[in-house]
């Protein structure tokens, strides 16, 4: 977790080398996560925040470092191969935590898109 305005805003963050099929994750302090600039590490954070009174914003960012030239084509390639796949996976994860969200709000019956 890496904040939390009371009754407005949740944020969580991850850091992790998502190019491989394991994935290795960083424990990151929350103190640190904000300017975590470490080479080869991708860093994403989730925000949660009240949007009207019956109603939340979700958003995501994610920030990729490199270090010189080479690095940069070479994630530049992987990017290339992967974005329709990451593309897909943050709209079925943004899906699955709406639907989540939804099913646990008594305000979520009868909405509508």
């Amino acid at each position: 977790m890496l904040g939390e305005r009371p009754d407005r805003e949740i944020a969580f963050g991850a850091v992790g080398k998502f190019r491989q099929p394991d994935i290795e994750w960083r424990d990151v302090a929350q103190a640190d996560f904000a300017g975590f600039a470490e080479p080869g590490w991708i860093a994403a954070n989730f925000s949660v925040e009240r949007y009207g009174e019956h109603a939340t914003l979700l958003s995501y960012q994610c920030r990729t470092v490199t270090t010189d030239p080479d690095s940069w084509q070479r994630f530049l390639r992987y990017w290339r191969l992967i974005r329709p796949f990451v593309a897909h996976i943050m709209r079925a994860t943004i899906h699955t935590i709406r639907n989540h969200a939804e099913a646990a709000s008594p305000h979520a019956e009868g909405r509508t898109e």
